[in-house]
């Protein structure tokens, strides 16, 4: 597991480093970081390479589609979807989880991930009944979510 900017355990200033970054720094080191296993590894195959994370993790997940074609789908989990440039994040299968009783309610993002849809994103959204952003976040990795991640496969990678 990669440990970018931002997480703790490595001191003050490298927790604070993604503090109004917006996870510049952060998707940089995960992007470098992702590389260099691969690179490391040669056991992995780099056009199977998944991306999931929750809450701000599943934010970094959708942002790192706007930086790279690396990885292969995404799973974000009570994260939410972003504009962001739609043009890149549609290159990526998307499975998105939200808890019914999430801060950041499902209907608020129905018309976000509709233009995604229509931009020809493919986008799997599951609503997770009664579970506020917490719950949703503990709940989201599932066989199916996991099953969605396994099942795709980069037809080809420009990095």
């Amino acid at each position: 597991v990669l440990q970018p900017s931002g997480c703790t355990g490595f001191g003050q200033e490298f927790a604070a480093r993604h503090s109004n970054a917006w996870g510049d720094y952060t998707a940089d080191d995960i992007i470098n970081g992702t590389k260099q296993f691969v690179k490391e590894h040669p056991f992995v195959n780099p056009k199977k390479i998944g991306c999931m994370g929750a809450s701000y993790g599943g934010f970094m997940t959708q942002y790192l589609q706007t930086r790279t074609d690396i990885f292969a789908a995404a799973h974000l989990a009570s994260a939410a979807p972003k504009h962001y440039d739609i043009e890149k994040v549609v290159k990526t299968p998307i499975y998105f989880t939200l808890g019914e009783n999430d801060m950041d309610k499902p209907s608020m993002y129905e018309s976000v991930i509709e233009k995604f849809r229509e931009k020809g994103a493919e986008i799997t959204f599951k609503i997770l009944p009664n579970m506020n952003h917490r719950e949703a976040c503990n709940a989201a990795y599932t066989p199916e979510s996991i099953e969605f991640l396994l099942s795709h496969k980069k037809q080809e990678t420009t990095e």
